[in-house]
């Protein structure tokens, strides 16, 4: 076997981010649910919330703000995990945005 390139100082990306959409006003229905599912085949989607998890530089879609907030939900929370070389971990305070 020969080694045809190296790559050093590579490090896996373990950091995630979380985001929620919630709906304070009412149920979603199977409209505001099937448009939800729409930007994660991974969404954990009930008339109350919408959740995404993604990994890595990996992130929500932009089209999903104005698609989810303020037809079907009316908050959106953000929440960041980020993994230090030494392996801690730091947490990022969800940002909480407020239909406008």
């Amino acid at each position: 076997m020969r080694i045809l390139r190296l790559r050093p100082g590579f490090q896996a990306d373990h950091s995630s981010s979380s985001y929620l959409f919630y709906a304070a006003d009412g149920e979603v229905g199977a409209e505001g649910r099937r448009v939800a599912h729409r930007f994660s085949s991974h969404a954990e989607v009930d008339e109350q919330f919408a959740r995404y998890h993604k990994w890595g530089e990996s992130e929500l879609s932009s089209e999903a703000y104005p698609a989810l907030l303020g037809k079907y939900y009316d908050v959106m929370a953000r929440s960041e995990r980020e993994v230090e070389e030494n392996g801690s971990t730091e947490k990022n305070p969800g940002r909480v945005l407020p239909l406008v």
